[in-house]
């Protein structure tokens, strides 16, 4: 009885691999997506606070990355270099790519990925252009609900 007691209160301590996010990553975390001002910034966030993405933190993360890709499209080629080297670090970027960014910043994005997009940037502006795809879709599908 007392062996399996104290197997239901590990159980949960065993199997997970994921790092939890203190209070203190996560004030350091949202403190660090203030300051995000290039595709080296984001990817030192990344590395450092990734296990905090959620919420304020999550959004914050959204908000720098569209500004990135809407108003310094000049370093695209640098943020397909960073993702093609580390792919956790892609998947990071097309989970930010969501609803929370705003249409007009959506639009000056979607214009840049395809009438701006540089040949070393292709997978780039293909996966934000996927993004925007998903991103419609779950619109449409909002819509016919309230319908």
């Amino acid at each position: 009885m007392i062996f399996a007691m104290l197997l239901v209160l590990t159980a949960g301590s065993f199997g997970s691999s994921e790092k939890q996010c203190t209070q203190e990553e996560a004030y350091q975390a949202e403190n660090d997506t203030d300051h995000l001002k290039s595709w080296e910034d984001v990817y030192r966030s990344f590395k450092r606070y990734s296990h905090c993405d959620d919420g304020g933190i999550a959004e914050g993360y959204s908000d720098k990355i569209s500004l990135l890709l809407a108003h310094d499209w000049g370093t695209i080629v640098k943020l397909n270099k960073l993702c093609a080297s580390d792919k956790s670090f892609e998947r990071f970027i097309y989970r930010h790519l969501d609803m929370t960014i705003p249409a007009d910043i959506w639009a000056i994005m979607v214009n840049n990925a395809v009438k701006k997009c540089p040949p070393d940037a292709k997978a780039m502006c293909k996966l934000m252009l996927k993004a925007n795809e998903a991103i419609e879709l779950e619109i449409k599908q909002e819509r016919l609900k309230k319908d």
